[in-house]
């Protein structure tokens, strides 16, 4: 797992000119603090280009169940995105580090006996290696403030309850904290020639 630089995590930061970058995250919505760990869940993702402009984006609910298994499903669903669209050598962000580690794990024997989160995410982390390794995809932890438009999609998806949704255009809803990390993206670069 790659640790992001200490200079600029409080907001999103580009990929390399001519890559991009997907970010997702997973929610859960727990009925109380107690020791209930399950509630509405889901994800979120959103692919933008070195200018920090939006590309594509989706959502899903995956009903009830936790935030690891929310966290996995966006991973998978952001990197089966990027092997769609055919963008190898991209960079995939998240702020679930136990995911990242469950997913980065080369050896697959420890899966089994593990709790049932991972059990049934087994197959989904399996193809979440398959495609990392077939596109050369970066995955990358990023802190939860350099990851609020995935934040905002994983919400939208848990208020909206619609099981998969592929957005091509940038949600109404969006536009307002996606222009505001472009600004950011903008003035980052006139600062930093590429």
């Amino acid at each position: 797992m790659h640790e992001p630089s200490q200079t600029r995590t409080s907001t999103w930061s580009p990929p390399p000119p001519g890559r991009f970058k997907m970010n997702t995250d997973g929610g859960c919505r727990r009925p109380n603090k107690g020791p209930i760990t399950k509630g509405p869940s889901g994800y979120g993702g959103i692919l933008r280009d070195h200018r920090g402009k939006w590309v594509r984006g989706f959502r899903g609910f995956i009903g009830v169940s936790d935030s690891l298994a929310a966290e996995i499903h966006g991973i998978y669903n952001g990197l089966l995105l990027l092997d769609q669209l055919g963008f190898r050598r991209s960079i995939l962000e998240s702020d679930s580090a136990a995911a990242i580690r469950w997913i980065e794990q080369n050896d697959c024997s420890i899966y089994y006996g593990k709790s049932a989160i991972i059990q049934a995410c087994w197959s989904i982390i399996m193809e979440c290696k398959r495609l990392i390794s077939k596109n050369q995809i970066v995955l990358n932890f990023c802190p939860r403030a350099a990851n609020k438009c995935a934040d905002k999609l994983a919400n939208i998806a848990i208020e909206k309850k619609e099981l998969f949704v592929r957005l091509k255009k940038l949600p109404e809803e969006m536009k307002d904290i996606v222009e505001r990390e472009h600004s950011m993206v903008k003035l980052y670069s006139s600062y930093i020639p590429y």
